[in-house]
């Protein structure tokens, strides 16, 4: 990070400052006020836990095309179609993104 770089956003999860430069490079999310690595977080967690990042099934919760909280409601559900899209692409070409 530059010097004197202003961190002017805080994550509602962890409360670490991130910058606009942190913005651009998608290390914080703006729109939701959630940092990458908590989002790695929760898509990590159990689906009782949190249902970011995962896809529903017919025994746990997670994202769907046809539920309304997931559609109308949820504040993170571009991202967590990006994650669950990430995930996929890892899982075909055999690789996983590195937490930073």
């Amino acid at each position: 990070m530059p010097r004197g770089e202003a961190k002017l956003f805080e994550c509602v999860e962890c409360e670490r400052k991130y910058s606009a430069r942190d913005v651009q490079r998608r290390k914080y999310f703006p729109l939701t006020g959630v940092c990458r690595k908590c989002y790695r977080k929760m898509a990590a967690a159990r689906p009782k836990i949190f249902c970011f990042g995962k896809v529903a099934t017919k025994t746990s919760p997670g994202w769907s095309a046809q539920n309304e909280v997931c559609n109308k409601l949820c504040p993170d559900q571009s991202i967590c179609l990006e994650f669950i899209k990430r995930h996929k692409g890892e899982e075909q070409s055999g690789t996983k993104e590195k937490s930073k």
